[in-house]
């Protein structure tokens, strides 16, 4: 019973030393992720909550300006073409908005 009262005694105090040393550890962490947040513009601090994806792409031209030439319209004709790597419009997009899950 001797031997079960000081493996008790002995376990609690190093769970007693483990604990503060752990605190430590996510105090410096917390430290470093305000500092990282207080870098942040409100832009990027909302563009990091978002989770965004780029699947299929359609790429729609301008408008001419003639009456039945609207966007609208020039979305039905083009086709959806399935995303497999970066295009320009796309890495524009994330190196702008800073998107968080990207």
């Amino acid at each position: 019973m001797k031997h079960v009262w000081k493996l008790l005694i002995a376990l609690t105090l190093i769970v007693a030393l483990l604990v503060p040393i752990a605190a430590l550890g996510e105090a410096a962490e917390t430290d470093d992720i305000e500092s990282i947040l207080a870098g942040m513009t409100l832009e990027q601090k909302v563009g990091q909550m978002m989770i965004v994806s780029f699947r299929v792409w359609k790429e729609v031209p301008e408008a001419s300006g003639d009456v039945g030439d609207t966007v609208e319209n020039a979305e039905e004709e083009i086709p959806a073409v399935n995303v497999t790597e970066l295009n320009d419009a796309i890495r524009a997009c994330l190196h702008e908005y800073h998107f968080g899950g990207t």
